[in-house]
């Protein structure tokens, strides 16, 4: 890249450029080979200059997500909203549509979030998680239930879907080695999302500390084998 060329990229970086540029690597060579200073050369531009509009690996890996997931719970289909049962199938198929176009950044969503790494399943994506918890709010469940539909449910559609996204080339490990930052450290810490813009997440913040995993798994298993049985009869 030319010197003009290396100063022009250098005016016009932004946090938004620089989010889709690491999607754009991720996608290309997924998320266990990108760093800071990779994404930096990437960009023409020297790691440090990355670290003016994002403060590190935890800030890098939201404004990913932010991109990764936007639009996802946009223009949600009314007909099927008009009960939770369709949301919820309006919403799977969405993410599933985010999977299936990005399947080696897919992974970052199961990775925890430094705000509330004690939400079970963990989902790196909190806007979307305090969608989901306030829209089954909205249909009339209460919260034990709200919450129990939230952890089946999230944890049926992001276990298939990893499995998709890794049939299609995604790295297993790439939830726990996402973006590395190397030998530039950032210059100051990560700062913490507050969780007053996320008012549901925090109220039923109890409830989502819940280990349900076994009952889930036993749940979801005898719901599969009476699909089966039923398809069988039919």
């Amino acid at each position: 890249m030319s010197v003009r060329g290396a100063q022009m990229v250098r005016t016009h970086l932004n946090r938004e450029r620089i989010a889709q540029a690491a999607l754009d690597f991720i996608d290309e060579h997924g998320s266990v080979s990108l760093s800071m200073r990779k994404l930096g050369t990437y960009l023409g531009v020297e790691a440090m200059a990355i670290y003016r509009h994002v403060e590190g690996r935890e800030a890098l890996l939201d404004c990913v997500l932010q991109r990764l997931m936007s639009g996802v719970v946009d223009g949600l289909d009314e007909a099927l909203g008009q009960s939770w049962q369709g949301y919820l199938q309006d919403i799977a198929h969405r993410i599933r549509d985010v999977a299936i176009r990005h399947p080696k950044a897919f992974p970052l969503v199961v990775t925890q979030h430094p705000a509330a790494p004690w939400i079970r399943p963990p989902i790196r994506d909190l806007d979307l998680i305090e969608h989901l918890l306030r829209t089954l709010r909205e249909y009339g469940l209460p919260d034990d239930m709200v919450v129990d539909v939230y952890q089946s449910f999230s944890s049926f559609l992001m276990g298939h879907l990893l499995l998709e996204a890794m049939h299609a080339g995604a790295d297993p490990t790439a939830p726990a080695t996402a973006i590395r930052e190397e030998e530039a450290p950032a210059p100051a810490p990560f700062g913490r999302i507050n969780l007053d813009t996320h008012p549901t997440v925090q109220e039923l913040s109890g409830l989502l500390q819940r280990n349900t995993s076994e009952e889930q798994f036993e749940i979801g298993l005898e719901a599969m084998i009476d699909r089966i049985e039923a398809n069988l009869r039919s």
